[in-house]
């Protein structure tokens, strides 16, 4: 293969892995399967809505789906996946040679995952937007984490996410301070 298709081919990759993606939780939002409650205003799809759609997040998959074709596309001689090489050098069995290939597999997709997708969406996640009254009145959208029925406002930027048991804000903008819980102001 010529070193100028490479780029190409995972650009195909990428692309293709981003328009599935975008197919694909387009039809599960609409459907109300889960929730993207916390995005960033300006860079999602049909925001204010239970099923908006954050575009950076069809960016981000295209990248996963990416890097794991190219993954399994760009393999050696051998059928092995850079994860894989050299596992032929260890003076262990062949059940076991096969263990650490899986093992090697395994570890690659991810860290794959996570360089593509999870660290980046973190970033995202923590400069998200107010969750919109549009999922926070659907119930089986909040799971009772947060919103009207519960005594904790839905996180956004001015209402840090809870930890269990913490001084937290109730969804009408009180102070709820739990019982045993020493704050200082």
């Amino acid at each position: 293969m010529y070193k100028r298709q490479v780029p190409g081919l995972i650009g195909v990759a990428f692309v293709y892995g981003m328009v599935f993606d975008f197919v694909v939780e387009t039809i599960w939002l609409r459907l109300g399967i889960y929730t993207y409650a916390g995005a960033i205003e300006w860079l999602t799809f049909f925001s204010g809505r239970y099923y908006q759609f954050p575009i950076y997040e069809v960016v981000l998959a295209g990248a996963m789906f990416g890097a794991f074709g190219a993954l399994r596309y760009f393999l050696n001689d051998r059928g092995m996946t850079v994860a894989e090489r050299g596992v032929d050098e260890l003076r262990v069995s062949h059940r076991a040679k096969l263990g650490v290939r899986f093992l090697a597999v395994v570890g690659i997709v991810n860290v794959l995952m996570f360089v593509t997708y999870n660290l980046p969406m973190q970033w995202f996640a923590i400069h998200a937007d107010a969750w919109p009254e549009d999922i926070t009145e659907r119930s089986y959208l909040t799971n009772g984490i947060c919103g009207p029925e519960t005594d904790y406002a839905c996180s956004g930027p001015d209402i840090p996410i809870p930890r269990p048991d913490s001084v937290h804000i109730s969804p009408d903008g009180q102070l709820v301070i739990p019982e045993g819980t020493t704050f200082t102001p």
